[in-house]
């Protein structure tokens, strides 16, 4: 005869009921967790540099006035960005160990990689390579990395270091309208990391975070008696004075405009505007309009020609707009009154 206990069997039943919704609500939660990081996705960081001297875009093998009457030009110009960390508009910050740029007028566009990041309020960066890093062997980095082997060298040995900022040209000394005067500026010093910290604007994409940056080099090489020319390689006051100017003399800037071209695709009547935006398009464009944070509130394409934007929905404040046609991108500053 079979004899069941019914208490051993209920108790059965409820652990197997417990084991299902043990099992769905696991299931469930990494639904959740899923779909959040989805949601959280990683952007590419990028980070925009125009090359600048007195406004206008800075070139290699290109003359410019420096010291009010003398006459130079740079055949070389590389630096090092060591990248220490970012801080969102919400006030979270993300440090970085070993994020490096190796900057060049020739390049404008940066990417650093992927990271959990939405709009950025500022930047923190050194001019040079950590103390910790400087006298190691570049020969450890992998082929590509800043602080890899570099053509010309961007190394003065273990002892010495990197060299954080490399500067050659020419100057017209005596002003006969010759270049003739050697011009060089290597600054290999430990002493030569220079911090920086700079409020900025991020405008988010969809898949990038990117930071745009003027860099004025006329305020790099200001009031250091340039024009005299000179040799500076090692360990030199010149060196000093010229990772200074980096920290000091305002050299790195956020547009305040973001980059609008003198001869731009867009004309704006209603600047500051209230109810609607009206524009004058010159060829059809795709049009973001993005608040002060960098989030995007707005993406149209728009044909050429006079054209409204609805704004009744936006707070008074600051806006940036952003038009990309034919692969060239302009941004204009705006205010809702």
């Amino acid at each position: 005869m079979l004899i069941i206990n019914k208490a051993s069997f209920l108790s059965r039943i409820n652990y197997n009921k417990l084991k299902i919704i043990m099992k769905k609500t696991f299931l469930i939660l990494s639904i959740f967790i899923f779909n959040t990081l989805l949601t959280a996705q990683s952007k590419e960081l990028i980070i925009e540099l125009n090359h600048l001297y007195k406004e206008s875009p800075f070139y290699l093998d290109q003359n410019y006035e420096v010291d009010e009457n003398k006459t130079f030009s740079f055949y070389r110009m590389e630096y090092y960005l060591h990248i220490n960390n970012v801080t969102q508009s919400n006030g979270t910050s993300s440090s970085f160990d070993e994020l490096y740029l190796l900057v060049n007028p020739t390049t404008n566009e940066y990417n650093l990689g992927n990271y959990d990041l939405e709009s950025l309020s500022q930047l923190n960066f050194h001019i040079g390579v950590s103390p910790d890093l400087n006298h190691d062997d570049p020969a450890e980095w992998v082929n590509g990395h800043p602080l890899a082997p570099q053509n010309p060298s961007m190394h003065w040995g273990w002892a010495a270091g990197y060299i954080f900022i490399a500067a050659e040209g020419m100057v017209d000394k005596d002003g006969d309208q010759v270049l003739e005067t050697p011009l060089q500026y290597h600054a290999v010093s430990d002493d030569y990391y220079t911090e920086i910290v700079l409020p900025v604007v991020s405008l988010n994409e969809t898949n990038i975070v990117r930071v745009v940056l003027n860099v004025h080099y006329d305020k790099l090489f200001e009031n250091i008696n340039s024009s005299s020319g000179g040799i500076f390689h090692g360990i030199h006051n010149e060196n000093l004075l010229l990772a200074n100017n980096f920290a000091i003399n305002n050299v790195f800037s956020v547009p305040e405009d973001l980059y609008l071209s003198e001869e731009t695709m867009i004309k704006n009547y209603t600047n500051p505007f209230s109810e609607f935006l009206e524009i004058d398009i010159k060829q059809k464009a795709k049009v973001e309009l993005f608040n002060v944070a960098g989030q995007c509130l707005s993406q149209l394409t728009l044909n050429a020609g006079k054209q409204q934007i609805n704004t009744e929905y936006l707070s008074q404040g600051y806006y940036f707009l952003s038009l990309e046609a034919n692969g060239i991108m302009e941004r204009q500053k705006l205010v809702k009154q």
